[in-house]
Formats: structure tokens, sequence, C-alpha cells
């Protein structure tokens, strides 16, 4: 079961069980994000670290290119990252 997650995009948003993710997103970003949540939602925490990666690596291009608003980017990358340590340490205790 995944817990809540705060989720913010520019895009309508859809609840799935009890985490939030974008729907038919339009930002590369977001399309990561999806993905990630995904990979989480069915163990896949290999997966989920290099989409996080990417994540990271594809909010700090934009930033740079096209001097996006990093409040919001930040907040979903913490969130993102938020949900990869809770992953791990779910996998440590079992």
């Amino acid at each position: 079961m995944l817990d809540l997650v705060v989720f913010r995009s520019r895009e309508r948003i859809v609840e799935v069980g009890h985490a939030v993710e974008p729907h038919d997103a339009r930002r590369f970003a977001d399309q990561i994000t999806s993905s990630f949540y995904e990979a989480c939602r069915i163990g896949n925490l290999d997966a989920a670290r290099q989409l996080m990666e990417a994540l990271d690596w594809e909010v700090a291009r934009s930033m740079v290119l096209f001097r996006a608003d990093a409040r919001e980017d930040g907040d979903d990358v913490a969130a993102v990252h938020a949900r990869y340590q809770l992953g791990i340490n779910r996998r440590e205790q079992t």
C-alpha cells in the first residue's frame, strides 16, 4: 500500500489508492515522476532509483534552459526522494 504523497502538477491530478499521481502529464519531468510512482507501486526500487536520478537531472536541466520555477519542481523532487527513502526503509525491515 502506498502512503499519501503530496504531488503538484500543472495537469489534472488523479488519486490512485493512497498515492496522488499526475494524469495525462505533458512535461517530461511529470512523465518520469509518474513512472517512478509506478515502479514504487510494484516494488521495483532499482528502477525507481534510476527514475529518481533521471528526474533530478531533468529538473536541473529545465531550470538552466527554461528558468523554470524551482519551488514547484523542488517540491515534486522532494516528494519523490521521500517516497524512495520510504521504500528503502521498508525493504530493509523485511
